[in-house]
């Protein structure tokens, strides 16, 4: 049978309901409609044309103008800026090479002031500086301080001479703070050596400039010039540095002003935003590295863009959306700092003069408009009472096109009603011919459709039930692989050990292990895979049986990461590592011996003492390094000493604020435990770090191992 033509619904009703208005319209009002209409709207596009083309013209020449005169802006506030920190650099050129001849010829030096800090000065007569000490009795203290105090009239001369200079101040390898002007401010525990900025100028022959941080006595965000200073014989004596505070950033590059809207900020060489206007510290503090955005990792492809010129020294400007408007950005390389200078400009604000001619010109357009309605209304009152006689056609037309619409579309809800209560068996059978045909097809294959889907949807349901299975039986097999009988040495009186793991996936990739390697020898350990879940599960348990194959030959422990990384490294095709703390206890004396690669620190309990942490250098992980130097080092545990080993899941658990329980809680807590036997001791920091986490989801893996050193009675 032949398939009639389909015919559209919506060209049903166009042809039917609006088929004789038109017709009757265009016959009658032909003339008089095309004539006026064809004039006004001449008249009007003209007008809006022009005004479109003036004011299109005008935006574009203010852009260009704004443009080359921000480029130059930042050109010359760059130069400018330069012209600061060279400024700063030379005042520190020059103090570096008067420090390094007071060291080349301390012998011949007049002793200076020996005080020390809130010691020995007269508070209403103040000196030109202040010392301070990273540490009390350091050797070689007092001739520092003797050979620094014959720079300060120099740090004061140059105080007075360069205003962008906040202080004045140099550290040496002895542990001495020298710092000009005078203050009262002090933060216990600050040592020179540590800072950034000392660390940075040893590494560099030339002065260089420190990224922005949290001054330790302003605590306020500054930056610092450094360099290094060294005798005669090429040794170094300490380092002088030149702090210039985030005021005087903003007072003379920031705050430029440029239009209304206008400002500069700086970006440092890893695409950061360090000082914009209302730049500040916030609630970081001096001994925290300074945080703030950066560019390079922004989801604006075009500031991303604009960081990569920056860091690269390019000078330029683009325009792009920042803050939800388009801005004109223009930036320029500080050479002295490796910094670049940018200059935010709004585009609205650049094309304001034109948005005024534009708005003028639509005002006239709208006069014209109004003069052009009033000539058509004469042709609306005609057209008014046609419209009246053929609204009367269109209704009486209209009810029975409706009936004949609205009864397959009745249909068409009763069967998706049905359907959707799930009786996928029930078919649709309608047949207009046009889309609502088509409509009730494709509920039908719709309907095909979801019997499919479910069905499929069982066959998956089922397979990943199998699955989970299969990860708790695995997760079963690893547990098993681990010590997991207590105590495991009943017969052995010389010590108690306890060690747990809970895993954050179905398995692991957290480790620990204990065995005796001779009779008078235990070695204990833990450790931390990188990444979870499988992977990590299967990589764990090849280390756990290296570990224990290189221990059983009676290596140190050294020697026994450096023979598993040497047999880990060559297949690590995934590039996996894992941290590891390994130790050696002789159970008749109390000495232990241990390596670390990585791990965390552990803390030690002596009796009638709080537990600390284990002071001692971190070498590099296991697995993604040939040629790894491991170190060992030794302790002594006395009777009833304890060592507490964990994985970085303790300290790194999280809760719904997003805080971490860290180092300092977990010492808290180990220190509050009051019986110090190794299965209370892990279940009470496990009951601190559930409590701390709540209803937070664990992130990562938690394992804790405790040993009680006894000793022989």
């Amino acid at each position: 049978m032949e398939r009639k033509t389909k015919i559209k619904i919506r060209t049903k009703i166009l042809l039917l309901v609006l088929g004789l208005p038109l017709i009757s319209l265009f016959l009658f009002s032909y003339k008089i409609n095309n004539d006026l209409r064809a004039t006004g709207n001449f008249i009007l596009q003209n007008s809006i044309t022009l005004g479109s083309n003036a004011a299109l013209e005008s935006e574009k020449t203010l852009k260009e103008q704004s443009k080359s005169y921000l480029l130059r802006i930042v050109e010359n506030q760059a130069a400018v800026s330069n012209a600061i920190f060279e400024k700063v650099e030379l005042s520190v050129d020059i103090l570096t090479d008067h420090a390094s001849s007071l060291w080349d010829n301390q012998s011949q030096l007049q002793p200076g002031p020996s005080f020390y800090w809130d010691s020995e000065i007269d508070p209403n007569n103040p000196p030109l500086s202040v010392c301070r000490l990273a540490l009390e009795n350091n050797e070689g203290i007092e001739k520092d301080i003797d050979i620094s105090s014959n720079i300060d009239n120099l740090f004061v001369s140059s105080l007075a001479h360069d205003p962008n200079i906040k202080i004045l101040q140099i550290g040496t390898e002895t542990g001495l703070h020298r710092r000009s002007p005078f203050t009262r401010k002090h933060k216990k525990g600050y040592d020179p050596r540590v800072r950034d900025w000392y660390k940075d100028a040893i590494k560099s022959d030339v002065a260089g400039w420190s990224e922005p941080y949290i001054s330790a006595t302003e605590e306020l965000l500054m930056i610092t010039c450094y360099k290094a200073v060294y005798n005669k014989n090429n040794e170094l004596a300490g380092v002088l540095g030149a702090d210039v505070i985030l005021d005087v950033l903003n007072d003379k590059i920031i705050n430029t002003q440029i239009g209304d809207l206008g400002y500069a900020f700086l970006m440092d060489q890893k695409g950061r935003i360090i000082v914009s206007p209302g730049s500040a510290k916030g609630d970081q503090k001096w001994d925290e590295s300074f945080e703030t955005e950066s560019w390079l990792n922004h989801k604006n492809a075009a500031l991303k863009n604009i960081a990569k010129d920056m860091t690269a020294g390019k000078t330029g400007i683009v325009q792009s959306r920042y803050n939800d408007e388009e801005k004109f950005i223009a930036y320029a390389p500080l050479k002295n700092t490796s910094w670049s200078l940018g200059i935010v400009m709004s585009v609205k604000e650049v094309i304001s003069s034109a948005e005024n001619t534009k708005n003028k010109i639509n005002a006239s357009t709208k006069v014209t408009e109004q003069q052009i309605k009033t000539h058509l209304k004469k042709f609306d009152l005609i057209f008014a009472i046609f419209l009246v006689v053929i609204m009367t056609i269109v209704s009486f037309l209209g009810i029975r096109l409706s009936k004949k619409i609205t009864d397959p579309i009745i249909l068409l809800n009763k069967g998706a009603n049905i359907i959707g209560s799930g009786k996928l068996e029930h078919k649709l059978d309608i047949q207009t011919g046009d889309e609502l045909e088509s409509l009730s097809d494709a509920f039908n294959k719709m309907a095909e459709n979801l019997k499919s889907y479910i069905k499929n949807l069982n066959t998956t349901t089922a397979e990943k039930e199998k699955i989970e299975s299969e990860l708790n039986i695995a997760k079963e097999i690893q547990m098993s692989l681990l010590p997991n009988i207590f105590p495991p040495f009943p017969d052995r009186k010389e010590f108690d050990i306890f060690a747990d793991m809970n895993p954050a996936k179905e398995v692991g990739g957290d480790l620990y292990d204990f065995f005796f390697i001779n009779e008078r020898k235990l070695c204990f350990l833990i450790g931390d895979v990188s990444g979870k879940g499988v992977p990590a599960a299967l990589f764990m348990v090849i280390t756990k049986i290296l570990l224990k194959t290189q221990a059983l030959r009676g290596l140190s422990p050294s020697e026994i990461l450096d023979n598993v990384n040497k047999i880990i490294y060559p297949e690590n095709d995934e590039n996996m590592f894992i941290t590891v703390f390994c130790a050696i206890i002789d159970t008749v004396t109390g000495e232990v011996e241990y390596s670390n690669a990585g791990h965390n620190p552990p803390l030690i309990y002596t009796k009638g003492e709080d537990f600390t942490y284990l002071k001692m250098e971190r070498s590099f992980v296991v697995g993604p390094m040939e040629d790894t130097n491991y170190v060992t080092r030794k302790i002594q545990l006395n009777p009833n000493d304890m060592i507490f080993l964990y994985t970085d899941g303790v300290t790194e658990a999280t809760n719904k604020d997003l805080e971490l329980f860290n180092e300092a809680r977990l010492q808290e807590a180990l220190s509050k435990i009051e019986d110090v036997n190794p299965e209370n001791v892990i279940a009470e920091v496990k009951s601190q770090v559930n409590k701390f986490v709540g209803e937070a989801e664990q992130s990562d893996d938690i394992t804790m191992l405790a040993l009680r050193y006894k000793g022989l009675e």
